[in-house]
């Protein structure tokens, strides 16, 4: 335990798990490997949309860029890359625990110095920690996102709880949720789409809230790399990889589907709850409409498909809110009565009927 602001830091514990752990999360890496380098053959077998399948935009391949990088570094899945995962997150998150606040154009693949906390700016976790109050004090306790402390987490300890940026981003995902009545509507066991999974922070937190009977993540298969590995070590939940021709789903047995994304429009079955935070912002304008349209056919009648992205537009990307919104009958705007600082986009809940949201009480 070190001290960092008055703080105590806490860092997870970097000892390698027991073989069977790191064997099984290795073998399911190894799967995700496999769908990248098929990739290619699977779009031209299967005569799928070669503009829908292959990365672009902000995940466009090039030379250099870092999500690129990172995913040739964690391709290795030796257990000193997979024991630093979470410390080398930025792509996904924005934020890299090693340096805060995060320095533009710091890589996440350099090197990963033993006691990087001693250059945390002790404004930054005091400011940090005021607006994680802010989140997590409105809260149940038991929709106070905490992560394990595995694959290099880490943070500043609050009471007894851990705070670090992505601990409070997915807080805001879980408080704008439940303001919106979402968990409330969806009640317990929904089945769960998420589309662009990151990391799986946010698998994480909902699957502890909504005990979904499956969560699917939807994703590039670089991606799902991530969200595997890390996954496998958070969580006991059995989690599979639907490959080109395995497309059976057990929708009761409580698992994790990690669907690589040019199988999405393959897919089939009716979602409770479908989600994206952020990336629909970072496809191209076919990409987030082709998303926009196989939601809306994959969404359940009665079901709510929850979406909270920014408008990129001066990035030179896009806004997708203005390109997903036909696809679906009606949108409740939830930054119109919040009460909670909103740092990651506009959250809006979309369906195909009017949505009259419970009121969330704590």
């Amino acid at each position: 335990m070190e001290q960092v602001a008055g703080y105590p830091v806490v860092i997870s514990d970097s000892a390698p798990p027991p073989p069977p752990t790191l064997q099984q999360a290795q073998a399911l890496g190894s799967a995700v490997i496999r769908a990248v380098d098929m990739r290619q053959r699977i779009v031209d077998d299967l005569n799928l949309d070669r503009e829908f399948c292959l990365p672009d935009a902000n995940w466009r391949y090039a030379e250099g860029n870092d999500y690129w990088l990172l995913f040739r570094l964690m391709r290795q899945q030796g257990w000193e890359q997979i024991r630093e995962l979470r410390l080398r997150c930025t792509v996904f998150t924005g934020h890299k625990l090693t340096h805060l606040p995060t320095l533009p154009g710091t890589s996440s693949v350099a090197f990963i110095e033993p006691d990087f906390f001693r250059s945390w700016d002790p404004s930054y976790i005091e400011a940090s920690t005021f607006h994680w109050h802010c989140l997590a004090d409105e809260m149940p306790d038991d929709l106070v996102f905490q992560p394990p402390l595995v694959l290099g987490e880490c943070g500043w300890r609050v009471g007894d709880k851990l705070v670090n940026p992505d601990i409070i981003v997915m807080q805001e995902y879980v408080n704008l949720m439940y303001e919106g009545g979402i968990f409330e509507y969806c009640g317990a066991n929904p089945r769960v789409l998420e589309i662009g999974g990151g990391y799986g922070g946010l698998a994480l937190a909902l699957r502890r809230i909504l005990k979904p009977r499956q969560y699917v993540i939807c994703d590039l298969p670089e991606s799902l790399l991530f969200s595997g590995l890390y996954l496998s070590f958070a969580q006991e939940a059995p989690i599979r990889l639907i490959g080109e021709r395995d497309e059976r789903a057990d929708e009761d047995g409580g698992e994790i589907l990690l669907v690589p994304n040019y199988l999405f429009e393959r897919m089939a079955g009716q979602f409770d709850l479908v989600i994206n935070t952020l990336s629909m912002s970072e496809m191209s304008a076919h990409q987030a409409a082709t998303y926009g349209a196989g939601i809306s056919r994959l969404l359940h009648s009665r079901g709510l498909f929850y979406e909270q992205n920014a408008d990129n537009r001066h990035l030179g990307f896009i806004c997708c809110k203005e390109i997903i919104a036909p696809y679906f009958v009606f949108e409740t705007d939830l930054s119109r009565s919040t009460k909670y600082p909103l740092t990651h986009g506009i959250p809006h809940i979309r369906s195909h009927f009017k949505f009259d949201r419970p009121i969330a009480t704590t």
